[in-house]
């Protein structure tokens, strides 16, 4: 079997008992000099990239519980029969962190729950786009709920869209360049909003603080999803 050893950045705000908590038996963290080393056993065989995908969803769903990106250099590996690789690693930024619920455990990766944590990383990265986190985190409800039936019409500009139907709708209206709308759904959506019938604009300030206000609502659903998969203990 190989060692593979990789130097973390973004982690002193972290409790490394918490984390070792969260993390499969062939990974150990240790802190040396104010510095964090991740070392991880695998198989002499298997590819690197697929070391980097192992070690990548981790530090999603670690991401997703406490808010910190967590980034990682390789810098040494020792192989099975004594021969050793030196790297380098680059430091990066910090970010604020949450506290890890007290019952969750090493991850049971199963059900998408990979891509589900891939998605949301990637929709809270910093200046993205407002159309592109919606989608990304609609893509996150799509994944466990493909199936039309799961998403009520919505009939009643009046009262708010069931969540399922509004992430669809907010999806759909952030997906297609300023145009007249032609959906009698998504023209009920508008009218809700107080917006004209028109697709995503984003040059609107109207428009845009619309879009804003009911993030939330696709926010939190993309979370509740991720949340009843992680593994409690």
């Amino acid at each position: 079997m190989a060692k593979f050893t990789f130097q973390l950045f973004n982690f002193d705000s972290l409790d490394i008992d918490e984390i070792i908590r969260l993390l499969p038996n062939h990974f150990s963290l240790i802190r040396k000099e104010g510095d964090t080393f991740l070392t991880v056993i695998f198989d002499d065989a298997i590819d690197e990239k697929e070391i980097i995908y192992l070690i990548d969803r981790e530090f999603d769903r670690i991401y997703f519980l406490t808010g910190c990106k967590i980034d990682f250099s390789l810098i040494h590996i020792m192989y099975s029969d004594g021969r050793q690789q030196a790297r380098c690693g680059i430091k990066c930024s910090i970010n604020a962190i949450q506290k890890i619920p007290d019952n969750i455990g090493p991850q049971q990766w199963e059900n998408n729950i990979d891509t589900q944590l891939k998605l949301w990383r990637l929709a809270h990265e910093d200046n993205i786009a407002l159309g592109a986190r919606v989608n990304l985190l609609f893509q996150i409800i799509e994944i466990e709920y493909p199936d039309n039936k799961n998403y009520p019409e919505y009939n009643d500009p009046k009262l708010e869209p069931s969540p399922m139907t509004e992430a669809k709708l907010l999806r759909h209206i952030v997906s297609h360049g300023k145009s007249p709308i032609k959906s009698s759904q998504l023209r009920k959506y508008c009218k809700f909003l107080g917006l004209r019938a028109e697709m995503h604009d984003p040059a609107n300030p109207k428009f845009v603080d619309a879009i804003n206000r009911r993030l939330p609502v696709i926010t939190n659903l993309a979370k509740e999803i991720i949340e009843a998969k992680l593994t409690k203990i």
